[in-house]
């Protein structure tokens, strides 16, 4: 394999990466719209049954392209949960529209970069109402 090749390669990863950001971004903002209807028809933010349904079609669409099971089941599980977390955001939003002027306190045990610390960041990730850090070494 020439070099050029290689940089030829690369581009089109590059390309396909950018077009996978493209369709995320796609599905999230129809994630919004799943929420406001849900919010609308007061359903649950997470339907199990269909999300194991939907694993399933996935993991046998996969197959039929070559990929494996674990690649699509571990992506679709990161993809779901952000898309959950998404609708809690939204619906707490919602809920509480008087606490998105509030800050979050969070008590952490341990230095910035310890497990709490990462694990308070995660949580308030998607959250509506900003953490502030004080005291964080």
């Amino acid at each position: 394999m020439d070099n050029e090749e290689l940089i030829k390669l690369r581009r089109q990863i590059s390309d396909t990466d950018e077009a996978l950001l493209d369709i995320l971004s796609k599905r999230q903002a129809m994630t919004a719209k799943v929420a406001a209807l849900k919010i609308k028809h007061n359903k649950p933010v997470r339907d199990k049954a269909r999300e194991k349904q939907l694993l399933a079609k996935l993991i046998e669409q996969a197959k039929d392209r070559g990929l494996g099971a674990e690649i699509v089941t571990r992506l679709f599980h990161i993809i779901i949960e952000n898309s959950v977390l998404q609708q809690q955001s939204l619906l707490e939003q919602d809920a509480n529209p008087s606490a998105l002027k509030e800050n979050a306190r969070l008590a952490i045990l341990g230095e910035k970069g310890s497990y709490s610390y990462f694990a308070g960041k995660k949580y308030f990730a998607r959250r509506s109402r900003e953490c502030v850090e004080i005291g964080c070494k």
